[in-house]
């Protein structure tokens, strides 16, 4: 086990941590290619809190037709499985 309520095991942390600090980065390089309100909605990403959002949410991005957030796709992806498993 990775993580109990007695300990927290750090390279674990550390990995959520860098996944996060990732993805935000490539978030943030779309912001010139995107509407305001188009990457408000992308930085609602990580408060998704079921599959079926994910999958509304992956849905609404491959509605954009924009091809530099259809190149993110991959993220949005693979994300959710840390996630949800």
């Amino acid at each position: 086990m990775l993580c109990s309520r007695k300990t927290v095991h750090i390279p674990f942390l550390q990995l959520v941590y860098l996944t996060v600090l990732h993805i935000l980065r490539g978030i943030h390089d779309l912001k010139p290619y995107i509407s305001t309100e188009e990457y408000e909605h992308i930085m609602e990403f990580f408060y998704l809190d079921s599959e079926a959002k994910v999958e509304e949410f992956k849905e609404w991005v491959r509605g954009l037709k924009n091809p530099k957030v259809q190149g993110t796709i991959y993220i949005f992806r693979c994300f959710p499985r840390l996630i949800f498993g």
